[in-house]
């Protein structure tokens, strides 16, 4: 087959989404877009014979190297919905070296969306890159950042609320994997800039799994880990078993990172603001706590 470039490739993939879609409504196969790949039935040689050419174009498709052709010009989110045509289309679509395949050949358009936070592009093992993946590299989710007042580890009114827009992304997305670092002043009395600091990030941690606990794949996370007790009553200082720099969590971990910088660019410039809660110089910038995506759990 001749090179062709990208953007017919594209028009290929669209036309086959199309054809598959008409020809398997004719059969009576149901919708193209159903919830699990369809179950063919088999059938006998004399009656496969029988079936019309569009049935062999679709097979010399999915059996030759045009389909990865197609599946390499798409987005990940495109190339799930290609899947659920049928078994053949499937099982090259989801096998994880297509998704490492795919990857590979876009790495410069993800590197070029990619910003510190985000999900990892270097060094990840092929048999580690999913559609998924592939979806969260193409479109990289953008957190927001949790602001508290001085001296405390409770998020202002506005910041509660930007928690829940974290919860919603993993319910969507149920095997990431997330950290929460948690920041204090760097020219705090050691004793509290690192106390505090811990504490804003396992507050985060518990604001954040509290909202996700009616999620079955989240139920395991236990939200308390790290957390003093009397959080409301008491100084994140006061309290000698959450005093110190300790990393808490599985799926969602938890540290401070008291006295260190902030590397993290994943967050929408429009919300940098504090909610008023602190003034502009820049020690009071680091009275908040930020998420980064570590990866996706198998």
């Amino acid at each position: 087959m001749p090179t062709l470039d990208g953007r017919l490739f594209i028009f290929i993939g669209s036309a086959l989404l199309r054809l598959l879609g008409t020809l398997m409504r004719k059969r009576g196969r149901g919708l193209l877009f159903s919830t699990r790949a369809p179950r063919l039935p088999t059938v006998e040689p004399s009656i496969a014979r029988a079936q019309p050419p569009g049935y062999q174009l679709i097979d010399e498709l999915t059996s030759s190297e045009t389909i990865l052709e197609v599946i390499r010009h798409l987005p990940a989110k495109d190339t799930v919905a290609l899947s659920r045509c049928c078994k053949a289309v499937h099982a090259v679509c989801v096998d994880k070296l297509t998704a490492a395949w795919c990857a590979d050949s876009r790495r410069e358009l993800l590197l070029s969306r990619a910003r510190p936070g985000d999900l990892p592009l270097i060094n990840v093992d092929d048999n580690e890159w999913t559609l998924e993946r592939l979806h969260l590299c193409e479109h990289p989710p953008r957190f927001p950042r949790i602001f508290f007042r001085f001296a405390s580890d409770l998020p202002t009114t506005r910041s509660l609320m930007r928690v829940s827009r974290v919860a919603k992304l993993l319910s969507k997305h149920p095997k990431l994997r997330i950290r929460i670092h948690g920041y204090a002043q760097p020219d705090a009395p050691p004793m509290i800039g690192e106390a505090l600091a811990q504490a804003r990030a396992t507050s985060v941690r518990m604001q954040l799994l509290t909202l996700l606990s009616d999620h079955p794949m989240w139920a395991g996370e236990d939200p308390n880990l790290g957390v003093r007790d009397e959080l409301y009553m008491s100084e994140p200082w006061a309290c000698v078993d959450t005093r110190y720099t300790q990393l808490v969590g599985d799926r969602v971990e938890a540290i401070g990172r008291w006295r260190s910088e902030p590397l993290n660019r994943n967050f929408l410039a429009s919300e940098e603001e504090s909610d008023g809660s602190a003034s502009d110089d820049d020690w009071s910038k680091l009275r908040r706590a930020e998420f980064t995506l570590l990866g996706l759990s198998s």
